[in-house]
């Protein structure tokens, strides 16, 4: 493999998604093999309220391994979200799983996700 096919592997791809007020989002890739985080991004505009915007696994496994995998207190306006995933350790997920983002604040100018990804 050359150097650019090499680069490809490591660069994530991204997600994206925009809303207004609470965010209840599913970032669910539909991939035949596992999945890695790399970030997640979230960006609140205008004004608001805080709250904790929380990050679960929905696991493809069943309801027995769905887990809470990370909370951030108080985001929102102001406030926001920029988790950066170890190069070295990234968070694994198997085929099927999904990633349930939700914060129950207010933001007048709208919120955008933004969800770097590894596959394979």
């Amino acid at each position: 493999m050359d150097a650019q096919g090499l680069l490809s592997l490591l660069v994530p791809k991204a997600a994206r998604a925009l809303g207004a007020n609470v965010i209840s989002w599913t970032f669910g890739p539909e991939f035949a093999s596992y999945f890695h985080l790399a970030f997640a991004r979230v960006h609140f505009v205008g004004t608001g309220s805080l709250a904790d915007l929380t990050i679960k696994l929905d696991s493809a496994a069943g309801e027995q391994w769905d887990v809470l995998l990370y909370t951030a207190a108080d985001c929102g306006p102001g406030a926001d979200l920029n988790l950066v995933m170890p190069n070295v350790l990234p968070w694994s997920f198997q085929p099927g799983d999904r990633l349930l983002f939700e914060w129950s604040g207010t933001a007048s100018g709208g919120w955008g996700i933004e969800v770097g990804y590894l596959e394979g």
